[in-house]
């Protein structure tokens, strides 16, 4: 699971812009799967983010370090858990492995 997070260019679908955000960000091109969450929330400064998630599958490209990643880690899905540093991103998490929607 690719946890990236950004926004849509105008007039750009999500499901485009979260391929390009994955790109931009990590170097990776991938192809996209089912979308698997839709949140909204608050942020730090009361600001409303509606956050949409997508499974996806990396199939090619190459990372080098950016102004926003500095690092690409593989993991199992139980270590992605413990990295996670937001409740609601390991609730995505957990339901998308479950099957089931958040």
């Amino acid at each position: 699971m690719v946890v990236p997070k950004g926004k849509a260019l105008n007039g750009e679908p999500a499901a485009e812009a979260a391929l390009r955000e994955v790109l931009e960000e990590t170097g990776f091109r991938c192809s996209l799967g089912p979308e698997i969450a839709t949140l909204e929330y608050l942020d730090r400064n009361g600001s409303r983010k509606l956050v949409r998630y997508w499974a996806m599958t990396a199939v090619g490209g190459e990372f080098a370090t950016n102004a926003e990643v500095d690092e690409v880690r593989w993991l199992t899905s139980e270590a992605a858990l413990h990295l996670l540093s937001y409740d609601r991103d390991r609730a995505v998490l957990r339901s998308f492995l479950a099957g089931k929607r958040p």
